[in-house]
């Protein structure tokens, strides 16, 4: 069992203390209910300052009353530290400023392959150092004219199945989640084809899968070459399930 210093505990007085169920807070804080559970039980470490803010916001209570200290933790992980990294590489995306590099479509695809197959076997510090330039050069080139339709597939599926998803699995907060959703929704409208812009919407889950008579490049619950099979002590999340 994890020890999370008594703050398993703390979080569950408060939730209770502001009568609000697991399901609400857990959908709040952009996890799920069994992690929320299993948080509040100790058997997962509370270590993580995104979630701890993210929790907070929840309960409508400052980070310190869930850590009763400061908000200042040691542990943090380097998915933590790339988050605002991959916060401003989003925002500069949405306000058509993304600054980043004209790359060829071929090597943007095999840099979303690697990002996308991370994020598979949730390696979420990988994802995390890797997200923000793809997500800057993707934009930029598609500005520029590059390979049009089929970056803007990439587009889709990268900010489906890997910038929402990583999000999500590391306890970000849903506003970035959304501003992902928006420029994967604008990219599937640009394209036209309903196939994406019916993944792009937020009720469809990050693992969405395309009909089978889309391109083997662009559709489909991506998959890499050669899957291996998933080993649940690879994943932070046990819900992990890209």
């Amino acid at each position: 069992m994890a020890s999370d210093d008594g703050m398993g505990q703390s979080l569950r007085r408060i939730r209770h203390a502001r009568g609000k169920s697991l399901a609400v807070v857990a959908g709040l804080a952009g996890i799920s209910t069994s992690y929320l559970s299993r948080l509040e039980f100790g058997e997962r470490a509370l270590d993580r300052r995104s979630l701890i803010i993210a929790l907070a916001h929840a309960l409508e209570v400052a980070p310190s009353e869930i850590t009763r200290s400061g908000i200042g933790l040691g542990g943090e992980l380097d998915e933590d530290r790339s988050l605002g990294d991959v916060r401003l590489s989003i925002l500069q995306a949405s306000i058509g400023a993304p600054g980043g590099e004209i790359v060829p479509a071929p090597v943007l695809q095999t840099r979303a392959n690697a990002v996308l197959e991370a994020q598979r076997r949730c390696d979420y510090s990988l994802v995390g150092s890797e997200l923000p330039s793809l997500v800057r050069d993707l934009h930029t080139s598609i500005a520029a004219g590059r390979d049009d339709a089929d970056l803007l597939k990439l587009t889709v599926l990268t900010h489906v199945q890997g910038t929402q998803a990583w999000l999500s699995d590391i306890g970000a907060g849903p506003d970035l989640a959304w501003q992902a959703t928006v420029l994967a929704r604008q990219a599937a409208e640009r394209l036209g084809d309903p196939l994406f812009g019916a993944v792009s919407v937020p009720s469809v889950p990050a693992s969405a899968c395309f009909p089978p008579e889309v391109s083997i490049r662009f559709g489909g619950c991506w998959q890499p070459p050669n899957p291996e099979p998933r080993h649940p002590k690879r994943c932070r999340f046990p819900e992990c399930s890209l």
